[in-house]
């Protein structure tokens, strides 16, 4: 069991999970003030002069330590992914960290050793002839294969059934899943680094759900709109984030509430009660197949 602690300005997020918690409701407000503020931890914002007077706090902490961001690879995943883009490998590329990941420490393999020593024997007898200019000899050195340079060297793209394709040819849950699945490759790879994700998906899927639960190390926020037909959820899994603010799995914060309900209400009713306000998010009539 995990805890994650949020200070965001001058108010506290926590949550409580094993592999992640789904974040349900239409507080939207307070979605965007925990995603924001997680964004910018991890991009490492400055603090202006405007949060100093207010004293506002910007602080992220898991199981009580302070989150070191380096140890951690931050993804935001959601509808705005673009194949296309992605492919290009920019600093954000959720492909670049998935490479990153299957190459690492790859300059130490022998049969690398072997290529970079070839390749420099290769080279330097090549421009044995050629490299006198006057009184001037050129150098040439061999920049050795590593995963910075054997990534520069990939050309890629994807296939779906042997032909080419793009984010014009995915549908919405080949979209997120496919997310999904590089950063569970990510997340199982790594040696040094675990995820941290932040996923927006509008619509939670039984099969995207089911590839959340996949994610080995690393933690997830699952921010949902909706779930699709039935709820699967467990209780506590659920971070309401409505008219009720609360985690179904901090028993301190579902002891408080009881005290100052107005029923007298066992604490695991009560529990199930706050459960059920998830059934109003169900979105009975998707039917995203079709």
């Amino acid at each position: 069991m995990h805890k994650l602690k949020i200070e965001s300005k001058k108010n506290v997020f926590e949550f409580i999970f094993d592999k992640h918690k789904i974040i349900i409701g239409d507080n939207y407000k307070r979605r965007f003030e925990i995603i924001n503020s997680i964004r910018c931890f991890f991009n490492k914002i400055s603090k202006t002069e405007y949060s100093s007077i207010k004293n506002f706090k910007n602080n992220i902490y898991l199981n009580e330590n302070y989150l070191e961001n380096r140890r951690h690879y931050f993804f935001e995943l959601g509808i705005g992914f673009e194949l296309s883009s992605d492919l290009k490998l920019g600093s954000k590329s959720i492909l670049l960290k998935y490479l990153e990941a299957v190459f690492e420490g790859i300059e130490f393999f022998d049969d690398v050793s072997n290529v970079n020593r070839l390749l420099d024997i290769f080279i330097k007898e090549f421009f044995e002839e050629e490299s006198g200019f006057g009184n001037l000899t050129l150098n040439v050195d061999v920049q050795p294969i590593n995963a910075k340079t054997l990534i520069k060297m990939l050309e890629l793209c994807f296939l779906k059934e042997c032909f080419t394709t793009n984010e014009s040819d995915l549908t919405y849950e080949d979209n997120i899943l496919m997310q999904l699945e590089m950063i569970n490759k990510i997340s199982a790879l790594s040696k040094e680094k675990e995820v941290f994700a932040i996923i927006n998906v509008p619509l939670l899927t039984k099969k995207i759900y089911e590839k959340i639960c996949e994610l080995e190390k690393g933690v997830a926020l699952v921010f949902v709109d909706f779930i699709e037909k039935d709820n699967f959820l467990s209780m506590n899994e659920v971070y309401l984030l409505d008219r009720i603010e609360i985690d179904l799995m901090n028993e301190e914060e579902l002891f408080e509430l009881q005290m100052n309900h107005e029923k007298n209400l066992s604490l695991e009713q009560l529990k199930k009660d706050l459960f059920t306000q998830c059934d109003r998010f169900i979105a009975n009539d998707y039917n995203i197949d079709e």
